[in-house]
C-alpha cells in the first residue's frame, strides 16, 4: 500500500509541475528548481523538479525527473532544517523512491535499505539540501543507489 502511496505522490507532483494553474495565479516555473544525484553511478540532473508542503499534515514531498530517471521522497511531519532518516516503506516515517522512467519500474526503500535527507534551507518558499538512499525492487531483485543528491527547489504550499 505504501508503494502505491509513494508512486501516487511522485506522479501527482510530476503532473502538478508540468501543468499550469489558473492564469490569474502566478506560478513559479519548474525550471527554477533543480535536483541532481548519482544514480548507480550515472549523473542525473532533473529537467523538472518541485516540492509541495502540506501545512496540515506537515508532509514535504520532493521530486525531480528527466526522460531517464525520477526520484523523490516524502518527509513526514517536517518542521524545518536538519537531517532526517528515510526508512523502509513498510514502516511509519519518511521514505523515498526511484523510478526507471524507460521501464516504469519502481524501486523503494525496503529490506534493510535506508537513506538520509539534510535540509539546509527552508523559508516556506524555497528549499535546499542534500540526500542519498538505497532503493530496491523485489521483483527485479535489484538495488539502485541514489547518492550525492542535491536539491534547490521552489515549494508550493497546500
Amino acid at each position: 500500500m505504501k508503494t502505491l502511496k509513494i508512486g501516487f505522490m511522485l506522479g501527482i507532483i510530476a503532473l502538478s509541475i508540468s501543468c499550469s494553474k489558473k492564469e490569474d495565479t502566478p506560478v513559479t516555473p519548474a525550471s527554477t528548481g533543480v535536483m541532481t544525484a548519482q544514480i548507480d553511478g550515472q549523473s542525473f540532473t532533473s529537467d523538472q523538479a518541485g516540492a509541495t508542503y502540506n501545512k496540515v499534515s506537515k508532509d514535504l514531498t520532493l521530486v525531480g525527473y528527466n526522460s531517464v530517471h525520477m526520484t523523490g521522497f516524502t518527509l513526514e511531519k517536517f518542521t524545518g532544517t536538519g537531517t532526517m532518516a528515510l526508512v523502509d516503506i513498510s514502516k511509519p516515517g519518511s521514505t523515498g523512491s526511484y523510478i526507471d522512467v524507460k521501464t516504469n519500474i519502481n524501486y523503494t526503500i525496503r529490506e534493510g535499505r535506508t537513506g538520509t535527507v539534510t535540509v539546509t534551507k527552508f523559508d516556506g518558499s524555497n528549499l535546499e539540501g542534500t540526500f542519498s538512499m538505497k532503493t530496491y525492487n523485489s521483483q527485479q531483485k535489484r538495488e539502485v543507489a541514489v547518492t550525492n543528491g542535491t536539491f534547490k527547489l521552489p515549494v508550493e504550499t497546500l
